[in-house]
């Protein structure tokens, strides 16, 4: 499994950004994935190792045969290195975390090149940090444990 960006048409429960918005999701989060007309849906949960979080009914502009294989790519490195802001532009610090534990990717508002990462610390912890990274990036932080910038 990897992770994957999307054009996100729908999220319930959540408002999106614009009518539409870019996210990367981690591809072992995701189940009943299904073709919905000319997209596909799928539901989401953040961390599937507990039973109280509630799966998002997602609904991305592709569908399911054209995300299927960058969604079925192996992971590269076990660990990837993040390197944390706390504001656009600050200095960073180093944070090395499993590729696996990160659950989503979202765009710091009005940036290209910044974006929120949650991940998964321990057993049911949620962290948010921003990265100077582009969703891009993430995807290929999923595959080699390091950004491509």
């Amino acid at each position: 499994m990897a992770l994957i960006q999307a054009t996100v048409k729908s999220i319930t429960g959540r408002a999106l950004t614009g009518t539409t918005q870019s996210i990367v999701f981690n591809a072992e989060h995701i189940f009943d994935w299904e073709d919905f007309g000319a997209d596909s849906r799928f539901r989401y949960v953040f961390n599937p190792n507990d039973r109280r979080d509630k799966a998002l009914l997602v609904t991305i502009d592709e569908a399911l045969s054209a995300k299927i294989s960058s969604a079925n790519t192996a992971w590269g490195d076990v660990i990837c290195k993040l390197p944390v802001e706390t504001s656009v532009g600050g200095s960073t610090t180093d944070r090395y975390i499993p590729v696996r534990s990160i659950t989503w990717a979202e765009l710091v508002d009005g940036q290209t090149d910044h974006v929120y990462v949650t991940y998964n610390e321990g057993g049911f912890k949620n962290v948010r940090v921003m990265v100077p990274f582009s969703l891009n990036d993430m995807v290929y932080v999923g595959s080699t444990g390091t950004s491509s910038s």
